[in-house]
């Protein structure tokens, strides 16, 4: 596993984190949310439909499932907590959207993650701040379409060059 480490002082820097991660994205991609309840996931899905474009409110998908929004490309915005194990139906849809960005929070619940995808776990730490460790398979591109370096570097958003206190990349367990 390769793993890029965040640390987000708290709600603003997070959502601000996800701006950035959406920016970055280049092409469709599955990103895994995991975390506790209130860790932010939500707040990171946010930030990412933000920086694809969408001006809306993301809200959590928790008691529908799936939310949809349209940015510069679809977003799919799905949300496993209340099922024990990851749903065929939930299964296709992501499936089906080849072109959209696939934000499932409670990933953790998915029994085989798509191959390429991302996980995001959030960490609380502090307060009110909490861990982003993006993890992805070692040998292929996150999600095969994120620009990684500006992630490192925070440079995919330039107002908000670094949304927490940096990050720093290497091999993970």
């Amino acid at each position: 596993m390769t793993q890029l480490v965040w640390r987000s002082p708290g709600e603003e820097a997070t959502i601000r984190f996800g701006v950035m991660l959406g920016r970055s994205l280049t092409g469709p991609a599955w990103i895994g949310l995991c975390g506790p309840l209130g860790a932010g996931k939500t707040r990171l899905a946010a930030g990412v439909a933000r920086g694809l474009g969408f001006t809306g409110r993301v809200r959590s998908p928790s008691f529908v499932l799936e939310h949809r929004y349209q940015g510069l490309r679809p977003i799919l915005h799905l949300d496993l907590y209340r099922l024990e194990k990851d749903d065929e139906d939930l299964r296709a849809s992501w499936e089906e959207e080849i072109d959209a960005v696939v934000l499932v929070e409670w990933a953790e619940r998915v029994a085989v993650p798509p191959r390429g995808g991302l996980s995001v776990r959030l960490v609380p730490d502090g307060e009110a701040g909490r861990l982003i460790l993006l993890n992805w398979e070692a040998g292929t591109s996150p999600v095969g379409h994120l620009r990684l370096e500006a992630l490192r570097e925070g440079t995919a958003d330039p107002e908000a060059a670094n949304p927490g206190t940096g990050g720093r990349s290497g091999a993970g367990a």
